[in-house]
């Protein structure tokens, strides 16, 4: 049973070393949240991950293995299913680094404040312009149904989860609260075969798409649901 009011999921793919320098930032920022590190079942680094997860169970962190699926399933799975358990479910990438001490307390604070909300942090890369992590009140997943729509497969998530918190008056950018970007289009990371992958030419037109899509079909409806929250 969890004794905290708050999730993170990170899913990850062949880079353990990247959550075992989140986990060194998240005892360094003194968090209380439970992270969940989801991975691939076919991950070649399945064992180090393990590794790494293993010295961090004071936290209460714990990983689930997968048969590989897009970052849309991975979050919109364990947030559905685990909303019931949490008041607030966040995402950030294995890419991401928390730096402002206590964090996830003043993220929390501010959605208790809100009722009902969308928050998000400065990756000192994007900042103001997108929510590239993002926590969010779990009655907003279970109004809507899913933490992304379904098609979206993992680009444009952070511009679904902007576009819906300004519609309904629910989103709030905390430019004080850093949780650091550690991407290549930042110039603070090498690429790897995981980033060309998913910020191909290819992805990002079916994301593009299917975000439009959405848009046009399903935006409207969802956008009532989370008013009909407040």
């Amino acid at each position: 049973m969890n004794d905290t009011d708050m999730l993170w999921i990170v899913p990850s793919r062949s880079r353990p070393q990247n959550i075992a320098r989140l986990i060194k930032g998240w005892n360094q920022t003194r968090c209380y949240a439970d992270l969940l590190v989801v991975i691939d079942l076919d991950d070649p680094a399945q064992d180090e991950y393990h590794e790494v997860l293993s010295g961090a169970q004071h936290w209460a962190s714990y990983s689930e293995i997968l048969e590989r699926k897009m970052l849309s399933w991975k979050l919109n799975h364990y947030a559905a299913s685990l909303a019931k358990d949490y008041d607030f479910i966040g995402f950030m990438g294995d890419d991401h680094l928390p730096r402002t001490p206590i964090w996830d307390g003043l993220m929390g604070a501010q959605l208790r404040k809100m009722g009902t909300g969308i928050v998000y942090a400065n990756d000192l890369f994007q900042g103001e312009n997108l929510p590239t992590s993002v926590c969010m009140s779990t009655d907003i997943i279970s109004a809507i149904g899913y933490m992304i729509p379904p098609t979206i497969e993992h680009l444009y998530c952070d511009n679904f989860w902007k576009t819906l918190g300004q519609a309904t008056g629910t989103l709030v950018y905390r430019e004080d609260i850093i949780i650091e970007h550690i991407h290549p289009h930042a110039k603070k990371a090498e690429s790897d075969a995981q980033y060309e992958r998913v910020n191909s030419a290819r992805q990002d037109e079916h994301d593009r798409n299917a975000f439009e899509t959405y848009k046009r079909k399903q935006f409207a409806a969802d956008i009532q649901k989370v008013k009909g929250l407040k």
